[in-house]
């Protein structure tokens, strides 16, 4: 068998916009180019304390990063623009720390990914990390680089939302942590699926069953901004025009758009100013 090495050749994935690395282990990327190809958004988090890994050279003071400075020079040397690169050092956090927290059943010094150095609170980092995550994955995802309007550039620009709204939307959201999130995106997923129910079982935009769920739509809506007559008929006009949207929705029913943006239209007509 021939155990030499050989190049692999990586077909280029246009769905991947931007990436997210926690503690990146990136010896497999140590031939020169093997990254020359990657232009996204990087965001690279890596604990001052991660000791787990082989002796390291770094832009970064060494007294600011242990040994994990290698991988993370990898990418440093490897990305040909580094201005796409984030490097974020989380102070006193370990190798796996970047583990969601584990049952207290499983938390003991006989499982060494449930442990952290001393003082080290991994559950309110985790709070945290998943608010800087979901920040820079909305803001990357949606305008840098992209010859598309972003979420909220169309919300201003096309379905007239004040910006001051938008912006208290994301103060009262800021301090979600993932349970938040999970939460209202089941929610959101539940509340799909019913209008697909609806939808599939001939029932009219306008019929008192599809009217009570856009009520509860409006609702979630309004957990971020408050939709007028007019900006909650934009915003169903959106989700029909929004790529993002529209493939959203599409994955649940192929008419379903259409319908809900319908059946958004008679809700603000008969129910807002």
């Amino acid at each position: 068998m021939n155990k030499l090495p050989k190049q692999l050749h990586v077909a280029h994935d246009n769905r991947i916009k931007a990436l997210v690395l926690l503690a990146p282990a990136t010896t497999w990327f140590s031939q020169n180019g093997a990254l020359s190809d990657v232009t996204c958004p990087i965001l690279v988090y890596v604990g001052n304390k991660d000791d787990s890994s082989c002796p390291g050279i770094s832009i970064i003071p060494q007294s600011k990063l242990m040994p994990y400075g290698y991988f993370v020079q990898l990418i440093l040397d490897g990305i040909s623009d580094r201005s796409k690169i984030q490097c974020k050092i989380v102070e006193n956090a370990g190798h796996f720390s970047f583990l969601s927290p584990f049952p207290e059943s499983m938390t003991n010094a006989a499982f060494p990914p449930s442990q952290d150095p001393a003082g080290f609170n991994r559950k309110d980092f985790h709070d945290q990390l998943n608010a800087e995550v979901l920040e820079f994955l909305l803001h990357e995802t949606h305008s840098n680089g992209s010859d598309k309007e972003s979420y909220e550039e169309y919300l201003i620009n096309k379905v007239k939302v004040n910006p001051e709204l938008l912006q208290q939307g994301k103060d009262k959201v800021k301090h979600w942590n993932k349970e938040d999130w999970d939460k209202y995106h089941h929610n959101t997923d539940e509340l799909t699926k019913e209008f697909v129910i609806a939808l599939t079982n001939n029932l009219q935009p306008e019929s008192q069953t599809v009217q009570d769920l856009i009520k509860k739509h409006f609702d979630m809506v309004s957990v971020f901004w408050v939709p007028t007559k007019s900006s909650y008929i934009g915003l169903g006009q959106m989700y029909k025009e929004y790529p993002d949207f529209k493939a959203f929705y599409a994955s649940y029913h192929p008419n379903l758009v259409d319908f809900l943006a319908r059946a958004m239209q008679i809700f603000a007509e008969n129910e807002l100013t």
